[in-house]
């Protein structure tokens, strides 16, 4: 019984923890907000790149009429962002309206998951719907349904929903 047996002590199990959450990393050294949680930590590169932001900087630029529906937010900030000309920032509001417009269209699965992480959850509708839904094209729908979805699916414990990366989003904007 003597044997030296290693315990983990709770800080171990709670960084073990954190470490396996799907979440972005937050950078302690930051000075400003907008460091902590670098855009590229929160949207790959791949779906920032094909967001399709140039309609609006091209209205905006003509002094045309921009509608944004469903998101009071994106549609408040969008002049002021595209005529300071930060296309990051551009591309963030795109992404929050993007993942906006995704929440909207989540349908109420059926049946109990228990397996999955508790509750029955939602599921997407089909592609042709989000297609429609959001403007954007196949891929850019694919990098949010991989990150945010298990399969057509989001659980209630098991991932993170989109509606939690949408606020860490609106801090940047």
């Amino acid at each position: 019984m003597g044997g030296s047996q290693q315990h983990t002590t709770r800080e171990e199990l709670q960084a073990v923890t954190d470490a396996a959450k799907p979440r972005p990393k937050a950078n302690p050294a930051a000075e400003k907000v907008e460091d902590i949680y670098p855009l590229s930590t929160l949207i790959d590169e791949q779906t920032l790149d094909l967001l399709p932001i140039h309609h609006w900087q091209e209205n905006i630029a003509k002094k045309l009429p921009v509608t944004i529906v469903g998101s009071r937010y994106v549609s408040q900030r969008l002049q002021k962002v595209v005529k300071g000309g930060d296309t990051m920032k551009i591309k963030a509001l795109r992404y929050v309206l993007l993942l906006l417009d995704v929440l909207g269209t989540l349908k109420v699965a059926g049946g109990r998951k228990i397996a999955k992480g508790g509750g029955a959850g939602k599921r997407l509708p089909e592609r042709e719907e989000l297609r429609k839904a959001t403007g954007v094209q196949d891929f850019v729908i694919e990098g949010v349904r991989k990150r945010f979805f298990d399969g057509s699916y989001v659980y209630r414990f098991s991932l993170p929903p989109p509606s939690s990366s949408c606020s860490f989003i609106l801090r940047l904007s």
